[in-house]
């Protein structure tokens, strides 16, 4: 006779454990730019990278904010020296308990062409909560 009662629930258990620490990003992809959202309990990381031959302008800047805000002028924003930011490009954003949505806003660029302003609503809901969002590098 098997005895599975306890060491079958470690097993299932521990299934669970590795899928939650192993969650895939919610990702969204517009214009040939993809924002990957990885959620934590405090904070999210966004990783931003893009398909050739659209780049990211370092003028226009990346720009991060959440909603609701309780605060104003709570938002990210990150600029490049150089005309262009390397990809990928990870942007730490805080998170109060009310956020709802993280809102990025780039500038997506095919060289000596033309540039749009490329807008994105990640919604938090749609993002598995990880515990291991510090140890994400966003390189692919």
């Amino acid at each position: 006779m098997m005895r599975s009662g306890p060491l079958s629930m470690a097993i299932i258990l521990g299934l669970g454990a590795l899928t939650a620490a192993s969650a895939d990003p919610l990702v969204v992809t517009k214009q040939r730019v993809s924002a990957k959202l990885y959620r934590g309990p405090l904070k999210a990381i966004v990783c931003l990278s893009v398909r050739d031959p659209v780049q990211l302008s370092g003028e226009y800047g990346v720009h991060v904010s959440w909603s609701p805000r309780m605060e104003q002028g709570k938002e990210i924003e990150l600029y490049s020296k150089d005309g262009y930011f390397s990809v990928p490009v990870r942007v730490e954003v805080p998170l109060p308990r009310e956020a709802r949505t993280v809102k990025v806003e780039v500038g997506a660029c095919v060289a000596n062409d033309y540039c749009d302003s490329v807008e994105m609503n990640l919604e938090l809901r749609k993002a598995a909560v990880e515990s291991t969002v510090d140890a994400i590098d966003c390189k692919p």
